[in-house]
């Protein structure tokens, strides 16, 4: 009896503590550990010199800035609320689990290919910007590597005729799959060159994204970069 009882008792811890460390590991990849914002607004101006102060922090190992809006995914007769990510392809890779975490594609194929052709209309089609979706958002929408969606901002733009969603058409070249269906069904990653020109930032950004050595001491760290 008190074997079986002590047999029971490891498994029981073993498994909770191996799907406590899967789960947190899942969320820490696609989230980052540390995350600089501005208390006073939603966007983050000069953020290139206060990414240069966040990596002289003792404990960062990498940083990279981000932006983050809500938009509508439309295909066809499918809609799809979700969270649109703009990063920067070059430095995500050393904030987050997603390069890890693609499928189908890379991250670096957000990256806008240059292309010498003389016609402009084919010359935008083939360098449509790219987007990134989940897996089950992928699915949910219907579409593949190489289809074209369209993206919905709530936010409108003041013409001559009146207010006017913007509304652009991007190139699913990717899709990732990291393991928790929140994630994959309502996340989509772009460019930030095209999240800054998509929802007007200018050269602003969301914030900057910020990886620790030690998860434990994210909070000193936190600390010390504010």
């Amino acid at each position: 009896g008190v074997g079986l009882g002590v047999m029971a008792l490891i498994v029981v811890i073993a498994v909770m503590s191996g799907f406590s460390n899967d789960l947190r590991d899942k969320i820490l990849g696609t989230n980052s550990h540390v995350v600089v914002s501005n208390i006073n607004q939603t966007t983050v101006e000069n953020y290139s010199s206060i990414l240069e102060k966040v990596l002289s922090i003792g404990g960062v190992t990498a940083a990279a800035p981000f932006i983050i809006n809500q938009v509508m995914l439309i295909n066809g007769d499918r809609v799809s609320g979700v969270v649109a990510r703009g990063l920067d392809p070059e430095k995500e890779g050393a904030v987050s689990d997603l390069e890890k975490n693609m499928i189908v594609g890379s991250i670096l194929d957000l990256k806008a290919n240059r292309s010498s052709l003389k016609n402009r209309k084919l010359e935008e089609k083939k360098n449509r910007t790219g987007i990134i979706l989940g897996k089950e958002l992928s699915r949910k929408m219907g579409v593949v590597v190489g289809d074209v969606i369209s993206m919905v901002s709530p936010v409108s733009r003041v013409t001559p005729v009146g207010l006017i969603p913007r509304m652009k058409l991007f190139k699913v070249v990717g899709v990732f799959e990291s393991g928790m269906y929140e994630y994959d069904a309502n996340l989509s990653f772009i460019s930030l060159k095209s999240a800054q020109i998509f929802f007007s930032m200018k050269d602003a950004v969301s914030g900057i994204e910020v990886r620790v050595v030690d998860i434990e001491q994210a909070g000193n760290i936190a600390t010390a970069i504010q």
